[in-house]
């Protein structure tokens, strides 16, 4: 089932009623429902200030209760706005909301980044980018920016997967770290108006007359989480996250967005710029077709602007693009060379040419790098190491591990057949 098709089932569950059943059958969902997969305030990456707690105090103070039926006033997005620019642009990767049936669950998008696994060895090195640095005064210049680098071959060739390696020749010629940026908002704008239109629906359900999905969770998490501290932080990472994606709709709005004419199948010589407009829903589903050809065209000019930024060597954009021993092989190498922990971190998780003890092998060093950069705790984080004992011997006698399989490898794989001259 797609992506479309989960979200479906999720809100047609979120309507199925409960008059009825008996105390036995609500005494077992209530067992069942408050198990919690994730939890809703996991550890962050990076210390809160003082300044971001005083922040948010105040968005909740002027913000809430949030009416997602109104917009919001001008003094509460200067708020938003103030805190968001300072959080880093990895912590908010997720979005989760409550669900009558499953609990606590992670809002079905399909999303334009592949890459979801941000963890605290992404944080080893503190210069990550932040919200600030993607929603600032510069995104109608870099929309024009990211068309006029396409117009350049040489920087338009490095989004082929036939162009191997990092050329940091090129960074400033090719606006490297612009291009990142404009990646990471096309991502965020899309994201952002997915779930603002998943949490916005209303129910048809009796019970739920009137709510929407929004509401419908707040209600979930008042009756079914007796466990104050746990309801309490359900409800305000359910209030961080909208907030969050509307401040991120709104400057949407006002920018819309550029197609890039080469990954665009629906502009051939011409530019188009379309806007990201939240829509405006009154039953189930009804935005997934509209929503689908703009996602189809910003996933496109993301993967272009992101694999051209990492191949000429943006670090930002080299941590964030998603890496895979089959998708990247044609900069694995040399991701290798210059982030060997994030590659062997890499290597460790992926199967398409790695045997399972190769991959442990990965794992096992990429512990030993964390130990010696972060420390263990952090390690301890990412890999227990009592699985890894006869690996991490191993490693520590010099063992050799497998490399990052080439282009050529990938190209006589099966996978690989009819990859040639394309960009992902």
């Amino acid at each position: 089932m797609n992506i479309y098709g989960v979200a479906f089932v999720a809100i047609i569950l979120a309507s199925l009623s409960v008059h009825g059943q008996s105390e036995d059958i609500r005494l077992k969902r209530i067992h069942y429902i408050e198990r919690f997969d994730v939890f809703p305030e996991p550890d962050p990456f990076l210390p809160v200030t003082t300044t971001q707690k005083e922040t948010w105090a105040r968005i909740v103070e002027r913000c809430t209760p949030v009416n997602t039926r109104k917009k919001l006033g001008d003094s509460c997005l200067s708020l938003l706005e103030e805190y968001f620019s300072n959080e880093p642009v990895w912590e908010h990767d997720r979005r989760y909301y409550y669900h009558y049936n499953d609990g606590w669950i992670s809002i079905p998008i399909n999303r334009v980044t592949d890459r979801m696994d941000f963890s605290h060895a992404d944080f080893i090195d503190i210069n990550v980018p932040l919200w600030g640095d993607i929603f600032d005064d510069q995104i109608d210049e870099r929309q024009q920016r990211f068309l006029k680098v396409l117009k350049d071959p040489s920087c338009k060739e490095l989004g082929s997967l036939n162009i191997v390696g990092i050329h940091e020749t090129r960074k400033e010629k090719c606006a490297a770290r612009e291009l990142f940026k404009y990646a990471t908002y096309l991502a965020a704008c899309s994201d952002s108006q997915q779930r603002l239109n998943f949490l916005q629906q209303k129910s048809s359900a009796e019970m739920f007359e009137g709510l929407d999905l929004y509401e419908i969770s707040l209600k979930g998490l008042e009756e079914w989480v007796p466990d104050t501290a746990l309801r309490y932080s359900a409800e305000q990472q359910l209030l961080q996250g909208y907030l969050h994606d509307y401040w991120v709709n709104q400057q949407c709005n006002l920018h819309g967005y550029v197609e890039a004419p080469a990954v665009s199948d629906r502009v051939s010589n011409t530019t188009n710029r379309a806007g990201f407009s939240r829509l405006n829903v009154e039953s189930v589903n009804p935005w997934l077709a509209n929503l689908e050809t703009s996602l189809l065209s910003a996933r496109g000019a993301h993967n272009l602007a992101l694999r051209i930024a990492a191949k000429s060597g943006d670090d930002w954009a080299i941590r964030s693009k998603y890496l895979s021993a089959r998708y990247t092989s044609d900069f694995n190498q040399d991701v290798m060379k210059k982030y060997p922990l994030l590659m062997h971190r890499v290597l460790g998780r992926s199967g398409s040419f790695l045997t399972p003890q190769e991959m442990a092998r990965h794992r096992a060093k990429a512990y030993l790098l964390l130990v010696e950069q972060a420390g263990e705790d952090v390690a301890r984080q990412e890999y227990d190491p009592s699985k890894l004992q006869k690996e991490i011997r191993y490693v520590k006698r010099g063992g050799v591990l497998r490399p990052p399989p080439t282009r050529k490898e990938v190209q006589e794989t099966p996978f690989g057949q009819g990859r040639r001259g394309t960009s992902e």
